[in-house]
């Protein structure tokens, strides 16, 4: 992909038949490099990795893989074409040339393209390709096909590997201010294209993929090459497929392919001088052709997600109808609408009490959860409350509210237990009648709140338990609501706050060190009884024995009796 749009990446620079064309090239290779070092130093490809979404890279792999192999047509059936490499661009070309298209060399391409395709079916481990290769080889030099049927094959390839040279424009800060933009845009087409089909063999294998470790390695590659005179280049789609198809498990096999391809280049030019172009293109489009894969979008609808079906869907035209540049931009864009449309919309809900317990859940999805009357306890669903989504949090809110006069009373609360009296478990007394001792059994009892189910809304209780941190704009809503439910006599409290959220909340004065335990509880349950205007250690009036028989504290002054059942004497 990115040999596809170097050159238009290079055209608002230079010229192709500018003398500086390949030294501009180099000179992208070296920064192109650097940019993808930074990346991995500064761990920005995690950060990348998490905003693209699985579908986007999917998409924007098999866009690429349609486009890959739709650019080789004109090698495989043999004829010239200079268009814009998109599918339509590159089909409509087909058809612009199906006149010119020479007879030998699709007779030669398509038999080749057919037997590896159908190989890989049998066998994926055969290695098919590197004996079409070597039979391809062998008949073009045997047979003579360029000077006999005109077949194009390579040609004339420069003898040994390249020397060290001096990397010219890497002072020039003109040239840099010209090119920084394709190289910007070059560098997140070869980001896209190295982590997307990276992911895609590191999940058909089963092995953690280390984005930025993965970005170093290929900016350091480029920036060495650069001084061996190499253009840029990044994680291959085609040259994946093939290596994988052959069997390779680590990366010696990429070390031995390097050493190979050096030794080809000091001792066998030769014998890559006679490879048809045909039989290249066939590899590259099998290789292309065999990425191609629509299970993942099929399954996404299948199960419901219509919008990661549309991110695919989206990315995967955009990549091949519009270019990889586009297509790049698209899955980044579909992929920040998703975090938005997700994040932004967060479930706000109603909690209520569950009965015997003082646990609040959502009342929607718990018939049984019963509602405090004067009083509305607010729940969210979001790890963050920010510009994005309070918006949806507010109308949430808001419909909470006007939602308060038509409550079901049914479900209303009549009291809420705080607790238990705590008498020991049994008391002696003794008649002094005729000095019996009985042995009295105490009873725990209730304390409870009692409500009133006509009261009116009194109290917002806002559950922040989900909540690790709100931005400016939200503690600003916080504090127009808080002003605005003053005005109506409402109480706002927070509970289940998190350290570094209450700290935000007192630098904006939403809660001071005066009012924190007020306003601010540690469970829902707290910030319900504080609502009710009971604290947790105020019992409810019980009649106890002294009420009963004054007299009888004389002869119990030293025990601690609170409560027992009646004893008639």
């Amino acid at each position: 992909m990115v040999s596809l749009i170097l050159p238009t990446a290079l055209s608002g620079t230079t010229t192709p038949d500018a003398d500086d064309y390949v030294m501009t090239a180099i000179f992208f290779a070296f920064v192109y490099g650097i940019f993808l070092f930074l990346l991995g130093v500064l761990k920005v490809g995690t950060l990348l990795e998490n905003i693209l979404s699985r579908p986007a890279l999917t998409g924007f792999t098999q866009g690429a893989s349609i486009l890959i192999a739709c650019s080789q047509l004109k090698n495989v059936l043999g004829y010239h074409s200079h268009v814009p490499y998109t599918v339509d661009n590159l089909i409509g070309a087909l058809f612009e040339n199906i006149g010119h298209i020479h007879l030998w060399t699709p007779l030669i391409g398509i038999p080749a393209l057919v037997i590896i395709l159908v190989m890989k079916k049998v066998k994926k481990t055969f290695p098919t390709i590197i004996l079409v290769l070597i039979v391809a080889i062998l008949i073009s030099y045997l047979a003579k096909i360029e000077e006999n049927i005109s077949v194009e094959i390579v040609g004339k390839v420069q003898k040994g590997l390249p020397a060290p040279h001096f990397i010219e424009g890497i002072t020039d800060r003109n040239l840099l201010t010209r090119s920084l933009g394709s190289i910007v845009v070059l560098t997140f087409v070869g980001y896209a294209e190295s982590i997307s089909v990276a992911k895609k063999f590191a999940a058909e294998h089963q092995y953690t993929l280390l984005v930025n470790q993965e970005l170093i390695a290929l900016g350091l590659c480029n920036i060495i090459s650069a001084w061996f005179q190499a253009y840029p280049v990044a994680g291959s789609l085609p040259r994946t497929v093939v290596n994988a198809h052959t069997g390779s498990k680590t990366p010696l096999a990429t070390l031995m392919a390097c050493i190979i391809v050096g030794i080809m280049l000091q001792f066998g030019t030769d014998l890559i001088y006679y490879t048809p172009l045909c039989i290249l293109g066939a590899i590259v489009m099998s290789a292309a052709l065999s990425i191609i894969d629509f299970s993942e979008p099929i399954f996404m609808w299948k199960v419901g997600k219509k919008a990661d079906c549309v991110s695919f869907v989206l990315t995967y035209i955009a990549t091949a109808f519009f270019g990889p540049i586009l297509g790049v931009a698209t899955a980044g864009l579909v992929s920040l609408c998703q975090v938005i449309y997700h994040s932004g919309r967060p479930d706000v809900f109603e909690l209520g009490r569950l009965p015997e317990s003082t646990t609040y859940k959502n009342i929607l999805r718990f018939p049984k959860a019963k509602l405090v009357p004067g009083v509305v306890v607010i729940g969210v669903a979001a790890p963050r409350l920010s510009f994005y989504n309070y918006p949806w949090f507010r109308n949430g809110m808001e419909q909470i509210e006007n939602d308060y006069t038509h409550r079901n009373n049914s479900r209303l609360i009549e009291e809420i237990p705080v607790g238990t009296s705590s008498p020991p478990t049994s008391h002696v007394t003794t008649n002094m009648m005729d000095d019996t001792t009985t042995v009295v059994q105490l009873e725990e009892q209730p304390i409870v709140i009692p409500t009133n189910p006509n009261d009116r809304l009194h109290t917002i209780i806002i559950d922040l338990a989900p909540i690790e941190a709100m931005d400016g704009t939200c503690l600003l809503y916080f504090l127009e609501l808080k002003h605005s439910y003053k005005q109506k006599n409402v109480a706002m409290l927070f509970a289940n706050v998190k350290h570094n959220v209450v700290r935000s909340l007192k630098k904006t004065g939403l809660v001071t060190t005066e009012n924190e335990r007020t306003e601010v509880f540690s469970s829902i349950e707290d910030a319900v009884h504080y609502a009710l205007g009971h604290s947790l250690a105020a019992p409810t009036k019980t009649e106890t024995l002294d009420d009963k028989f004054p007299l009888l504290k004389i002869f119990t002054a030293d025990y601690n009796v609170d409560e027992v059942n009646l004893i008639t004497f």
